[in-house]
C-alpha cells in the first residue's frame, strides 16, 4: 500500500508489546482487521490496543498524538480513548508505536446508522463541548495543560497506566446535551430581482 511499508508479524508484535508492557504479556493479542492504511492495530485483552505505524513514525509525534488525545478525551461527552504507552523503535521494529484504551462500539456506517438519532446528538454534543473549550491552553492552567501533563506522566509509568473509559448512556447524554444546541431559525430570503 505504501512504499517502504514495514511489515510485523503477530509474534514480533506480541514480543514488543510484552517487553514493553510485561504487565500485559500473557494478555491475549488480537490483529485487528481493518481497511486502513496507516496503522496496523492489535487488541490487547478486551480494553486495550496497540497501534504500529505502518510508514514509521517519531516518538516524539507520537507523545504529541497522546497529549492531544488526552486533551480530547477529558472534554468528550462519550467514550475516548485514552493514552496508555508509547513503545519506542526498535532493531524488530523501526518505529515507535503507541498503546491506548479501546472504546467497545460499531463503526459508523451510512447504512447501518442511517435512520438513527444517536449518532446525530453524540455528534452535536461533541461539536457543542469541543466549541465550549479552550483548545491548547498550556500556560501552566487549563484543558490542555493539564492533560497534557496527566498524558506525559502515564507515558513515563508514574500514574497508572489503565483507566476504564467512561459509560455512556447515549439517550440520557444525547437529552443533556440538545439543550446546549443553539436552535436556529431558517431567516426568509426574498428572490432576487433580476435587473433588466
Amino acid at each position: 500500500m505504501h512504499e517502504g511499508e514495514l511489515a510485523l508479524t503477530d509474534e514480533t508484535a506480541g514480543r514488543l508489546i510484552a517487553r514493553r508492557f510485561p504487565e500485559f504479556g500473557l494478555m491475549p493479542l488480537r490483529r485487528v482487521p481493518t481497511a486502513g492504511t496507516v496503522n496496523t492495530i492489535f487488541r490487547i485483552g478486551d480494553e486495550l490496543a496497540v497501534r504500529f505505524p505502518l510508514t514509521g513514525e517519531s516518538e516524539a509525534a507520537l507523545i504529541a498524538e497522546a497529549d492531544a488525545m488526552s486533551e480530547f478525551a477529558v472534554v468528550c461527552p462519550v467514550a475516548a480513548p485514552r493514552p496508555v504507552g508509547i513503545g519506542t523503535a526498535s532493531p524488530d521494529y523501526p518505529s515507535a508505536w503507541s498503546a491506548q484504551t479501546w472504546v467497545p462500539g460499531e463503526t459508523a456506517r451510512h447504512d447501518h446508522h442511517a435512520t438513527s438519532d444517536s449518532p446525530a446528538f453524540d455528534v452535536a454534543a461533541l461539536i457543542a463541548a469541543l466549541r465550549a473549550t479552550d483548545v491548547r491552553v498550556d500556560a501552566g492552567c487549563g484543558v490542555g495543560a493539564a492533560a497534557g501533563y496527566r498524558a506525559r506522566l502515564i507515558l513515563r509509568g508514574l500514574q497508572p497506566r489503565h483507566e476504564r473509559p467512561r459509560a455512556v448512556d447515549h439517550a440520557t447524554a444525547a437529552r443533556r446535551h440538545r439543550a446546549l444546541i443553539p436552535r436556529v431559525t431558517p431567516r426568509r430570503v426574498a428572490p432576487r430581482r433580476s435587473r433588466p
